[in-house]
């Protein structure tokens, strides 16, 4: 189902894993036109990877402080240090509890 896993990454996000593109085409598809599926197209045809995690204990509001915790999850996921992570947006925070960011490795 998903290209890169783990659950114990980072200090908020829990069953953090990378999206695979099929995860993707399934969850939007290209007949969605929801924001969130048109912000996660943009960023998938932009070169970035959909970051999928969940946060049981965050509230809605808290979401958006989880910043650092996407980074450091998404570095662990790569294997690679967080300096080399770049954010592009979270792209879906319509569920809750659960978080969608673009993220790739820096250039």
């Amino acid at each position: 189902m998903t290209e890169l896993q783990n659950s114990s990454c980072g200090r908020v996000l829990n069953n953090a894993c990378i999206l695979t593109k099929e995860d993707i085409r399934r969850i939007y598809p290209y007949t969605d036109n929801s924001r969130m599926a048109y912000l996660t197209h943009e960023f998938v045809d932009a070169g970035y990877d959909i970051l999928y995690g969940e946060s049981y204990n965050m509230s809605r509001s808290q979401m958006w402080d989880c910043l650092d915790d996407v980074v450091i999850t998404a570095a662990c996921l790569y294997q690679k240090s967080p300096d080399c992570i770049k954010v592009g947006a979270f792209t879906d925070l319509s569920q809750p509890n659960i978080i969608y960011a673009a993220v790739r490795l820096k250039d």
